[in-house]
């Protein structure tokens, strides 16, 4: 640390590392970028007082951070945040947190062995859309809610090179690792805890090495009855969001505009 600052290493310079966690960490007082783990010059320009560091090793041997953020590809989160709380770093984890529910265990003990933070992170809490249906259903306006719809409409029907190893790494790389912990969580956080799930997960596009389908119908102890999908073959998804409930019902298309403006840098 430095003063009353905590000081934040960020593992990952792709998506989220450089339009999300790194933007972030710079307006948030109190916190204090110190070091990333990248060989882009990008990094080094944009956030000049961070260091560029080639290995995570060398990042987690810095005393001056305090915190770090796992921001890399899916299948590195587990070990690498296992390995900054070892070097006694609290740990901030991009979703999916871990490939299984044991693993995540594992690092839950982990960070209690080392009296350490472990936060999961989970940005589309604060979407606009998403808030806006939060609060609807916590003011009472649609009266007891009965179905519950999400989709993210992403339609990609060939393969791309910009998705790199989300299209690359298997399970962990498939739309229901990458974009359904989005709508789980969103879920949850309207409805508590599921009573039962039925899950459709496929791989429709030729050559595809991972999962582009993933429909997810979840009935919640509460008597509400879910369904979560994303579809990569889909051109027509359908509303974001659908709520119905016995006094009115909402609906919304189209994606929450503020990761967009992010990328834009606004």
């Amino acid at each position: 640390m430095m003063g009353d600052e905590v000081g934040v290493g960020l593992i990952g310079w792709g998506l989220a590392g450089r339009y999300f966690h790194a933007p972030f960490v710079q307006v948030t007082p109190g916190l204090a970028l110190r070091g990333v783990v990248t060989r882009r010059e990008v990094a080094r320009t944009l956030f000049p007082e961070a260091q560029a560091v080639a290995s995570v090793e060398a990042l987690l041997a810095d005393p001056a951070i305090a915190l770090v953020i796992v921001a890399s590809p899916n299948r590195l989160h587990v070990p690498q945040a296992r390995a900054a709380l070892a070097a006694g770093k609290h740990v901030v984890v991009e979703k999916p947190v871990a490939e299984t529910a044991a693993a995540w265990q594992e690092l839950i003990a982990a960070a209690q062995a080392a009296d350490r933070l472990l936060i999961p992170f989970q940005n589309r809490r604060w979407d606009g859309d998403f808030r806006t249906v939060q609060q609807l259903i916590a003011a009472g306006l649609l009266g007891e809610v009965l179905t519950y719809e999400s989709r993210w409409p992403k339609y990609r029907p060939q393969l791309t090179m910009r998705a790199g190893w989300k299209e690359a790494e298997g399970r962990t790389g498939g739309v229901l690792y990458d974009l359904g912990p989005h709508l789980v969580d969103q879920a949850i956080c309207l409805f508590g805890r599921p009573a039962r799930v039925y899950a459709q997960v496929a791989t429709q596009r030729l050559d595809a090495a991972t999962d582009d389908l993933m429909r997810l119908s979840i009935q919640f102890e509460n008597g509400v009855q879910a369904l979560l999908e994303v579809d990569l073959l889909n051109p027509f998804p359908g509303p974001r969001f659908n709520v119905r409930g016995r006094y009115g019902a909402y609906e919304i298309h189209g994606l929450d505009p503020q990761e967009a403006r992010l990328r834009a840098g606004e």
